[in-house]
């Protein structure tokens, strides 16, 4: 039975297709996600989820897995983006979204061609924005054919806060070739109502998904007009903030899907073809999944609560159920898995229960992901996490002076994080340690507790560290994430936050100059002089205790 005559909208090309009220709505949707930190040797999980939503609901898609494609074919721009707006440069900026003044002056320079730009760059850098700029001219010329050529209903756009530059530009590159397609852009790159206020503004991005993707985006493709005029709850449009869209338990979502990636005319063992990468590492190895939404912590530096209001958990049975679900690799006959959660044991029960069921597995995947430092991780959930099939574990600890993590917000310190890393070295479970500098209030004793520990991992002897090493990385000075808790309450952390200067914009740009200010933001706290010595010190550190103990074995890892 074909559609109703009453129950059919036109899409942007005056086809018809299904209305909401119709059980026959088949929308086409293109799922884009341009380069950011990851290096494409997987499909991503987040537009993954989509994928399978939207396929769930009915919608067709085609999936453009621009991660993939930039580093395959304009590899140049795609690093000197990450050079030029990457989070290790993030200093006293209150961190909405990385340079968007380089966003703006790589969509405006030529609309502008005698305007001077003020990008804060010193000449060496200010070429290799240029350079930039002309391969991604080039990228984005090409990626926007292929989409266009998929002859799409809409498109939707997967952002991070390291990818919108790029997202942007091919944004408005289909707008000039497609005025009438409609662009959404999703995704935590839109989660900060700041950065989607400036985005919406642009002119090329009609609406914002804000929420859990799966739900909302079937939410737009059922009702894509509504969704545009901003009807749609967790959708919004220019000057509208968007109706909240209440999130369920992640057992009803539907299932990620990896059916149509990498591209159009290729298939899922072109990412295998294209391995290995250049900036390939084991902790963030394999087909991703996920056990969870939200995080247990409340740490005071970060953003996440900005995003997710609450920790969900996954039945651990579908957890399992998904893991087997991926493919073996073709080089090995192994199943490489990388867990996408904030932290992977934030429920203890979870965790028994996970562990258990895949320790049974007479050939456990290979896994990795993050998990939270704590005493919970003793010898024996060590063990069980190895024979569940965990190799590689990043620990966010940050800092191991108590003091500092208390203030922090992160429970526990010093030899408690200690003997929970050993804890896993001595299972045999690789372990990266993230470990920053600069906390507001941190003093010289404080910054020497991280550094005696990494002294102290150095000076014990191989048989007590076990089989498993520790990468130390280190030396990362703090970041003010918007809507952290520091953000939202700078008095009880002692630093403060201040407007900075907005650069001038060309005429014609000056309804963006408010959105723009609204992000200009700097912060400072007492101490802060002494961050760039604590961090060099601790980097050289680091770097010295992975060369003695480990030396090139994450190579062969």
């Amino acid at each position: 039975m074909g559609n109703h005559p009453a129950l059919l909208q036109k899409n942007h090309r005056g086809e018809l297709r299904g209305h909401p009220a119709s059980r026959e709505i088949k929308m086409k949707i293109a799922l884009a996600i341009c380069p950011f930190f990851t290096n494409g040797d997987w499909p991503p999980l987040g537009l993954s989820c989509v994928n399978g939503a939207l396929r769930a609901a009915g919608h067709e898609t085609v999936c453009f897995d621009f991660i993939f494609h930039g580093f395959q074919k304009h590899p140049d721009p795609v690093k000197l983006n990450y050079h030029l707006a990457g989070l290790g440069l993030v200093r006293d900026d209150v961190l909405f979204w990385l340079k968007p003044e380089l966003a703006l002056w790589s969509l405006y320079k030529d609309q502008a061609p005698g305007f001077k730009w003020d990008l804060g760059l010193d000449a060496d850098n200010l070429m290799r924005a240029g350079v930039m700029l002309l391969g991604l001219r080039v990228a984005v010329r090409e990626q926007a054919r292929m989409v266009l050529e998929s002859r799409p209903d809409a498109v939707l756009f997967s952002t991070y806060v390291s990818n919108l530059l790029w997202s942007l530009k091919l944004a408005q590159e289909l707008k000039a070739a497609a005025p009438d397609l409609p662009v959404v852009f999703g995704g935590p790159g839109v989660g900060l109502p700041e950065v989607r206020s400036l985005a919406l503004a642009l002119g090329f991005v009609d609406a914002a998904a804000v929420g859990e993707g799966e739900t909302t985006a079937v939410a737009i493709a059922d009702d894509l007009a509504g969704a545009l005029a901003g009807s749609v709850a967790g959708v919004a449009v220019a000057g509208e903030d968007p109706a909240e869209r209440p999130v369920g338990p992640l057992l009803d979502l539907p299932r990620p899907s990896f059916d149509g990636f990498p591209l159009p005319g290729l298939s899922l063992s072109d990412y295998a073809r294209a391995r290995p990468h250049p900036f390939l590492t084991p902790f963030f190895r394999g087909w991703a999944v996920y056990c969870s939404r939200g995080c247990r912590n409340r740490c005071a530096y970060c953003s996440e609560t900005a995003y997710w209001k609450t920790h969900r958990t996954l039945a651990a049975p579908a957890v399992i159920e998904e893991i087997r679900r991926r493919p073996v690799d073709e080089t090995d006959g192994k199943r490489y898995v990388l867990f996408g959660d904030s932290a992977i044991n934030g429920s203890r029960e979870w965790m028994d229960e996970f562990v258990t069921a895949m320790a049974a597995d007479p050939d456990p995947p290979v896994m990795c992901g993050y998990m939270i430092a704590t005493p919970e991780l003793d010898a024996e959930m060590g063990r069980a996490i190895r024979r569940a099939g965990f190799r590689f574990v990043t620990l966010g600890i940050e800092t191991f002076s108590a003091r500092i993590r208390k203030t922090m917000g992160k429970p526990h310190g010093e030899e408690e994080l200690f003997n929970a890393v050993l804890s896993l070295t001595r299972a045999g479970v690789n372990v990266k340690t993230n470990l920053l500098v600069g906390f507001p209030g941190e003093t010289e004793d404080d910054f020497q507790t991280s550094m005696n520990y990494i002294r102290r991992w150095r000076e014990t002897p191989p048989a007590e560290r076990g089989p498993g090493w520790i990468y130390f990385d280190a030396g990362h000075p703090v970041r003010l994430e918007a809507y952290s808790r520091m953000y939202r309450q700078p008095d009880r952390f002692g630093i403060s936050i201040a407007p900075r200067p907005v650069p001038d914009l060309p005429e014609g740009l000056a309804h963006l100059a408010e959105p723009l200010a609204a992000m200009f933001l700097r912060w400072d706290a007492p101490g802060r002089d002494l961050v760039e010595r604590r961090a060099a010190e601790m980097k050289g550190l680091a770097a010295a205790a992975w060369a003695e103990t480990v030396g090139t074995v994450m190579a062969g890892a």
